[in-house]
């Protein structure tokens, strides 16, 4: 059979324009759908001030659109701006979130946003030199101790909002594990800070040496030079420091040698 294109075509192409009507009428539609956990972003914070306390930090939008568009939009396509240009350091301020603050793709109306405001507090800023305390995790091996804890470097620096700073009392450092050494060890760990709202001016790394010996040598020292006192020394009687004589002292140390070369010489012809 020959096949004929032309033929019926007044029908195929009333076929072909219905399905393009049917196809727009379909991707025209308006759609609605809720987007959860939609990220606010503060922005235009003033210079030398800090935002600090409980912060929102997502909301939930109910937008609108075709449904081409909704059924394709991605979380991260969507987000709450709230912009603090205008704001100042004190108590805790209320800024609202209007639909005109959620930024979306061109198309997609936004119908609502919950919570419809968001309230925090702007606080003054600064920085603080504190010390690092290292922490150590574990004991040492049975039979051993920990003599000595260095860290370097011995400070950081800390910024964040100075009430915070006022009350931080030390930086501290990922945890070094010393759990059944026998021996000093050495680790190069992170630091950071004890306070969630504060943080590093810059990124830091510490040289945490544990220093390990023998639990018998732990509180052993030695104490040189000491003064030496008399007590109830006799009425009339009065203690001096012997002097000494250098020419009997060099007729000691010859006496002294001459004693010990003797002594190898008779352990020589024993042996």
């Amino acid at each position: 059979m020959a096949w004929h294109p032309f033929r019926n075509l007044g029908l195929k192409v009333a076929a072909l324009g219905l399905g393009t009507l049917l196809w727009f009428a379909i991707s025209g539609q308006q759609v609605e759908r809720t987007v959860s956990r939609v990220p606010v972003v503060y922005r235009n914070v003033p210079t030398g001030l800090q935002i600090t306390g409980d912060l929102t930090e997502a909301v939930t939008v109910h937008v609108r659109g075709s449904e081409n568009q909704i059924s394709r939009l991605q979380t991260d396509e969507v987000s709450a701006v709230v912009d603090l240009a205008d704001a100042a350091a004190g108590q805790r301020s209320t800024f609202p979130l209007r639909t005109d603050q959620v930024a979306v793709p061109a198309g997609v109306e936004v119908m609502w946003v919950d919570p419809a405001e968001v309230t925090l507090t702007l606080e003054a800023a600064g920085t603080a030199v504190l010390p690092i305390k290292p922490a150590v995790d574990g004991k040492p091996a049975p039979g051993f101790a920990i003599s000595a804890i260095t860290v370097d470097p011995e400070t950081v620096t800390l910024a964040g909002p100075e009430s915070r700073l006022r009350s931080a009392t030390a930086a501290t450092t990922e945890s070094v594990t010393i759990a059944g050494a026998n021996a000093s060890l050495t680790a190069v760990v992170a630091v950071s800070p004890m306070d969630a709202e504060l943080r590093l001016r810059e990124p830091l790394a510490a040289r945490v040496t544990v220093t390990i010996v023998p639990e018998s040598q732990v509180n052993a020292r030695t104490f040189a030079s000491r003064p030496v006192s008399l007590r109830n020394l006799g009425a009339g009687w009065q203690a001096t420091a012997p002097r000494r004589d250098p020419a009997r002292a060099r007729r000691d140390t010859r006496r002294a040698s001459s004693c010990a070369a003797d002594s190898t010489a008779k352990s020589g012809r024993t042996s």
